[in-house]
C-alpha cells in the first residue's frame, strides 16, 4: 500500500546546498510538460479508485515553487484526488511570495533547510495547524 507519491514537476532550484543531490547531477531546470502531468494525473486517478489514503508531494529534487504551473497543478490534483493529501517539498525561501495562496491550496508543506533554528540540515512538516507559525519563521529568515 502506497503512502506517499512524489512528483518531480520541476528540477530547477534557487539554492545550491552542499547536502543536495542536485549538485552531483546534470540538472537543467526541467519543467514537466502539461501533457506528461496530465498522464501522471490519469494514472493517479486509477490508483485513487483502489486506494484513497495517500499523499501526493510535488517537488523533492527541485524547488516546486519555481514552477510557473504550480498552482494549476495543485488545483488539478485536488480535483482528481479529492480525499488525498496534497503537499510540496520546498526549501521555503520563496514561500514568502505566495504564503496565503499556498495555505489555501495545500494540506501540508515539507521544508528542508540548511541552517534553520538548529544550524543543521533538517526536515520539517508544516500542516494547516502550524502553518502561520512556521511560514512566518521562513518569511523572516
Amino acid at each position: 500500500m502506497l503512502k506517499n507519491i512524489y512528483i518531480q514537476n520541476y528540477d530547477g532550484c534557487n539554492l545550491n546546498c552542499t547536502v543536495c543531490h542536485r549538485q552531483y547531477n546534470n540538472y537543467r531546470n526541467f519543467q514537466m510538460s502539461e501533457k506528461i502531468f496530465d498522464q501522471v494525473c490519469y494514472r493517479l486517478s486509477e490508483l485513487y479508485i483502489k486506494q484513497k489514503n495517500f499523499s501526493v508531494i510535488l517537488g523533492f529534487g527541485g524547488e516546486p515553487t519555481l514552477d510557473p504551473l504550480l498552482f494549476s497543478r495543485i488545483v488539478q490534483l485536488k480535483y482528481i484526488l479529492p480525499e488525498a493529501q496534497i503537499g510540496i517539498h520546498t526549501n521555503g525561501v520563496i514561500i514568502r511570495k505566495n504564503k496565503d495562496e499556498l495555505k489555501d491550496k495545500l494540506d501540508f508543506i515539507i521544508t528542508s533547510t540548511l541552517g534553520g533554528l538548529s544550524g543543521k540540515y533538517s526536515f520539517e512538516t508544516i500542516t494547516k495547524l502550524n502553518f502561520e507559525k512556521h511560514t512566518n519563521y521562513l518569511v523572516n529568515l
